[in-house]
């Protein structure tokens, strides 16, 4: 639901109770709107770019803003073409593993990582606004009207009003972009983290279900044949995710790297202002969650693929039938995780992976941007 009331997604149907109440239609006034959303980053990307010069490093941040904003757009809208296909594949598995179950820690779960990146997504976005606010403000502190259009045309649009007279109205249009973008952003990790999350909770009442027929010698070739089935199952959705969602994969831990590295070299430059220093180790406090999040529960898919391999292994002899022998053929000759279009696969040791690359990367960007530094903000 979440998605459909931001506009993200361009898909009814969303709370229906199977895959076919859901609908695309390029018709829709939610098609309308995300199209219309589309269509308004593209402008402001455009402004941006023709009106902007890119001397310095940290006057990337907002090109790489905009362009992020645009291509995710462009990205759910794609992905709200395919959900049924998606969900339909999703129904299946929940239908056939019903009798597992669901529990109320996995919804707790998934409620607290929402509840906190979101949380810090208002916070950060709260204090740069509010600070921007603030100085328009102290500028034209008899007059709202003034304030708000120093706020408007010198501050947050710059690169629009050079090209559009200005407007209260058009101010706030595109201000509600921005809040869109922001939240935006930190849904695409939401996004994959909340699947990570129940995919690997079904692997995991998997391997418990193993663990307790290995303990206990189960020699029927049924119930191993069947909990297999499940298995497979649970495999070809995790290969339809990567097959959807690698784009997003990789363009989160794109944009997520770089905003890493110009942050925590915007935290290294001088500043005076204390309100900019609470927001840039916000800032940089939330990228580092989000980013350990996706890397801790997306590879906690391959830890349990691992775990399931391992359980296998020691099944006992007496236990041990073609079955099982199937099982194992199927975990070695495809591994499940989640990858980014097979560029690279997320496991808990890529945080390690991506840490070293970050402590590189920044390295090479202060020996090039040493002139930076020598300016106080």
């Amino acid at each position: 639901m979440l998605p459909s009331k931001c506009v993200i997604w361009t898909i009814s149907g969303i709370t229906a109770r199977s895959y076919k109440g859901l609908n695309f239609n390029w018709r829709s006034v939610r098609t309308f709107l995300s199209v219309f959303l589309l269509v308004g980053y593209l402008f402001q990307l455009g402004c941006f770019c023709a009106h902007m010069r890119i001397n310095k490093l940290l006057t990337l941040n907002p090109l790489m803003f905009h362009l992020e904003s645009v291509l995710l757009s462009a990205l759910f809208i794609y992905l709200a073409t395919q959900w049924r296909t998606f969900s339909k594949q999703w129904f299946f598995v929940e239908l056939s593993m019903k009798r597992y179950g669901l529990e109320s820690s996995m919804k707790r779960k998934i409620s607290i990582v929402m509840l906190l990146i979101l949380g810090l997504t208002f916070v950060e976005h709260a204090l740069v606004t509010s600070q921007s606010i603030l100085l328009s403000m102290q500028k034209h502190p008899n007059s709202t009207y003034e304030a708000l259009q120093e706020y408007f045309v010198h501050v947050e649009f710059v690169e629009i009003f050079y090209y559009l007279p200005y407007s209260a109205g058009v101010g706030v249009f595109f201000k509600i972009l921005i809040v869109q973008k922001t939240f935006m952003w930190s849904f695409v990790d939401i996004f994959i983290i909340v699947l990570s999350i129940y995919l690997n909770f079904r692997l995991q009442q998997i391997s418990h279900k193993l663990m307790h027929m290995s303990r206990s010698k189960a020699i029927n070739e049924h119930s191993w044949s069947v909990i297999r089935e499940d298995y497979v199952k649970l495999s070809r959705c995790c290969e339809l995710m990567n097959s959807q969602l690698g784009w997003l994969i990789i363009l989160t831990f794109f944009f997520n790297l770089y905003h890493i590295l110009a942050q925590l070299f915007s935290s290294l430059r001088p500043v005076d202002n204390s309100f900019h220093k609470t927001y840039v180790w916000l800032s940089f406090l939330l990228l580092i969650i989000r980013v350990t999040s996706v890397c801790f529960f997306g590879g906690s898919i391959y830890d349990e693929h691992e775990h399931i391999m391992f359980i296998l292994s020691t099944v006992p002899t007496a236990s041990y039938n073609i079955e099982v022998e199937r099982f194992l053929i199927h975990l070695n000759s495809a591994e499940m995780a989640l990858t980014g279009k097979n560029f690279f696969k997320i496991t808990r040791g890529l945080i390690l992976k991506v840490t070293s690359a970050i402590v590189t990367y920044e390295l090479v960007l202060i020996q090039f941007n040493q002139q930076e530094f020598k300016t106080v903000k």
